[in-house]
């Protein structure tokens, strides 16, 4: 699938299927959400009415079918799309759909008076809960990742330190400190309690999520000078049958980090 909008470079995008219920799934009709953020911070929420059938209107055309942003109206049949304008001020980095509570959020590294952004969609947009972070540090967030089940945001920023948050306060719970270069990823390990971050650096910290105590460094002898190393859009991965590692990513080279015994594997 391929999206063209003119003037507007989509900057990344969040899907959301949502997860199927104890009745029968209708592949004909449950509808699904593609969250797209471009480069001027806007944010838009693609509606697919049919996700297991069609997604547009067939055209009977061979090759690759080429929708264009401002064709969408003629397959209003299939999907809609409504515009969150000027979520941010600057590129959309990350997009996180919270399905249990229709909140989204969104963050922006380079914006530093809303980095990270807390919207109830429930309302249509008419209510943003603008994050307070900008209040504590005005450097940007550049990750974040929440948790469900333990209703809990994790941010890092380009200060050096992750902020654990509850979406209902307005201040930090812990402000975790000990990193020396910027976050360039965290994760939430629901099951050992714990943040996972890692900062521009190749450097991996642990820390105790009721606590905030750091409870492993791992430096990652990495075989590239610091000026080239490059993180991607996640860096750290926790995979979900396999709550003992941890998988970090730069330029091309992927880490198994043991997390019983902070065992590093190449």
């Amino acid at each position: 699938m391929k999206f063209y909008a003119d003037h507007h470079f989509l900057q990344c995008i969040r899907r959301f299927f949502p997860p199927p219920s104890k009745k029968r799934w209708n592949n004909k009709t449950k509808s699904c959400e593609l969250f797209v953020g471009d480069h001027k911070g806007d944010i838009y929420v693609f509606t697919f009415f049919y996700p297991r059938t069609l997604l547009f209107a067939r055209t009977y055309s061979l090759g690759t079918q080429v929708i264009r942003y401002q064709d969408l109206k003629s397959h209003g049949n299939y999907i809609k799309c409504k515009v969150i304008k000027n979520a941010h001020g600057n590129i959309v980095d990350k997009i996180y759909y919270i399905s249990q509570k229709n909140i989204l959020l969104s963050c922006s590294k380079l914006d530093p008076v809303n980095s990270l952004a807390l919207r109830d969609l429930t309302t249509n947009g008419s209510r943003t809960y603008r994050h307070p972070l900008d209040c504590v540090s005005k450097q940007g967030v550049t990750c974040f990742d929440f948790n469900h089940a333990r209703n809990v945001l994790a941010s890092g920023s380009k200060d050096f330190s992750v902020r654990l948050w509850s979406l209902g306060s307005l201040e930090p719970t812990h402000v975790l400190e000990g990193h020396k270069a910027v976050i360039a990823d965290l994760r939430i390990h629901e099951q050992r309690n714990t943040i996972v971050s890692a900062c521009k650096e190749g450097e991996v910290r642990m820390f105790d999520m009721k606590t905030g105590r750091c409870l492993h460094t791992i430096r990652i002898p990495l075989p590239f000078p610091l000026p080239h190393l490059q993180f991607g859009k996640s860096a750290l991965h926790l995979p979900c049958h396999d709550s003992d590692h941890v998988l970090m990513t730069v330029n091309d080279l992927t880490t198994k980090i043991c997390l019983d015994d902070i065992e590093v594997i190449f």
